[in-house]
């Protein structure tokens, strides 16, 4: 999954990844880049929450106590929706 945001502020993208080689332990990581300034947030979600994700359940990201996640539920409901899905490590 990813999902990028430019404006004049810089850019910020969201990424699904694991570097698991079970796939058991995924990482949403948010990178933002305004400038020579890069920064990366990340939180860890289950393979059953990557499932529902998938499956156009994200009331999950609500049970949390994650910003990160909360972020990103807001920006899925506000109509953005990940470009591209890329597979491999």
């Amino acid at each position: 999954m990813q999902e990028k945001a430019i404006d004049k502020n810089g850019l910020e993208e969201f990424w699904l990844k694991s570097y698991d080689a079970d796939d058991s332990i995924y990482y949403i990581e948010k990178n933002t880049k305004q400038q020579d300034d890069c920064t990366k947030q990340y939180v860890i979600v289950t393979r059953q929450q990557v499932e529902r994700l998938f499956m156009g359940d994200t009331s999950w990201m609500l049970e949390t106590q994650e910003p990160l996640l909360f972020e990103l539920y807001a920006r899925m409901q506000a109509g953005v929706q990940p470009k591209a899905l890329a597979a491999g490590r």
